[in-house]
């Protein structure tokens, strides 16, 4: 078999897999850049992609156990039940091999495109490289591998009526989202109203493990997360989230 390549790396918002929203769908405005490798940094190999709505991305897990289990405990099912591997989505597989159905926002030519397009460039992240893919609608970390791309066709790709096992529907168990007394105002200032709204609705997907989530519980453990270069921390009590504060991820310092 021939080798797989690595084609490109993504980069968005969330450097770490804990917050990240579970499916692409959850925080459909979440941006990122697909950053080609210089072998594949070619314009010709994009032509007609102007045609289409949305691709395809096939990429690599980060970090998985090699070895096999056939039974995993989606999150979705509070963490508690089990399921045949084949029949989740889960990281731990024999391969680490995973599919996400995005929104193109633009092929970027320039870097002025980025701007254009509503996404910039992260501390850390590598620079403009012509041409980039800007899509929306992603579910996995800042630098995942990407080792393939392909179309969405709408007839031969869409089945509205199947069935979908014990996945929900976005929308439900939604958490409320509130801000503790002034947070919001310096998220805001920090992060404008894009990423403050994408931040708001992974938040409300209840980015905790599934034996956390118990409605009734008055859990006031403070998490941690990593977004877009900030360390926020939450809390979770009778169904409402609470962002208590955050601080500059880089170098600690705190900015509320």
């Amino acid at each position: 078999m021939n080798e797989v390549k690595t084609i490109a790396h993504i980069y968005n918002d969330f450097p770490e897999k804990f917050g990240l929203p579970r499916q692409g769908i959850c925080a459909g405005e979440l941006r990122g850049r697909i950053v080609f490798e210089e072998e594949y940094r070619d314009i010709n190999a994009l032509k007609g992609m102007e045609e289409y709505d949305r691709i395809w991305i096939l990429w690599i897990f980060d970090v998985y156990d090699e070895s096999f289990r056939p039974m995993v405990r989606p999150p979705k099912l509070g963490g508690n039940e089990y399921r045949g591997v084949f029949a989740t989505r889960s990281p731990h597989r024999p391969n680490p091999i995973a599919m996400t159905c995005a929104r193109i926002v633009g092929i970027a030519e320039n870097e002025s495109d980025l701007e254009r397009f509503g996404v910039t460039i992260g501390k850390g992240d590598p620079k403009f490289t012509s041409p980039e893919i800007i899509v929306s609608g992603i579910d996995m970390v800042s630098g995942t591998k990407v080792i393939d791309i392909k179309p969405y066709i709408p007839y031969a790709d869409s089945f509205p009526d199947a069935r979908g096992g014990f996945s929900l529907p976005e929308g439900e168990r939604q958490l409320e989202v509130r801000c503790e007394e002034g947070v919001r105002e310096s998220l805001l200032e920090r992060l404008g109203e894009y990423r403050l709204g994408v931040l708001t609705k992974s938040l409300a997907e209840d980015p905790r493990p599934g034996y956390k989530t118990d409605e009734n519980s008055e859990n006031t453990r403070l998490y941690g997360m990593k977004y877009a270069g900030l360390d926020l921390h939450f809390r979770v009590e009778n169904g409402i989230l609470f962002i208590v504060g955050f601080e500059e991820d880089s170098n600690g310092n705190n900015i509320f």
